[in-house]
């Protein structure tokens, strides 16, 4: 047997047992969503989502705006800059209207 085929099989051993020892001990149903709803759930998704797009789109805006300071003579990095702004600014805007509506609808949204 070599080397390649024991690693397989004691991987696969570790993985079934992984699966497989919660199953057998008598762990505790516990739920770790806290939501009760589908629409806080959903509300509280797209804040983490928002705050992420928060701190990172202004850093892409300023990544575009340092591509087209340091072009040059290089009329394609200007383009690319305006390219990285305007995709920022309109997956900026899709993410604030979508935040907007998780507002809008988070009564409607109960299972």
């Amino acid at each position: 047997m070599n080397k390649k085929t024991l690693f397989y099989q004691i991987f696969l051993l570790f993985v079934c047992l992984c699966f497989l020892c919660p199953a057998i001990s008598s762990a505790q149903d516990i739920n770790p969503i806290t939501s009760n709803t589908f629409g806080e759930l959903f509300d509280k998704v797209v804040g983490v989502v928002f705050w992420i797009a928060a701190i990172i789109g202004p850093l892409f805006i300023i990544l575009g705006g340092f591509i087209m300071l340091f072009a040059g003579a290089n009329p394609s990095n200007i383009v690319l800059g305006k390219k990285i702004i305007l995709y920022t600014a309109i997956i900026f805007g899709i993410i604030l209207i979508i935040k907007i509506m998780s507002y809008y609808f988070r009564a409607d949204l109960t299972l």
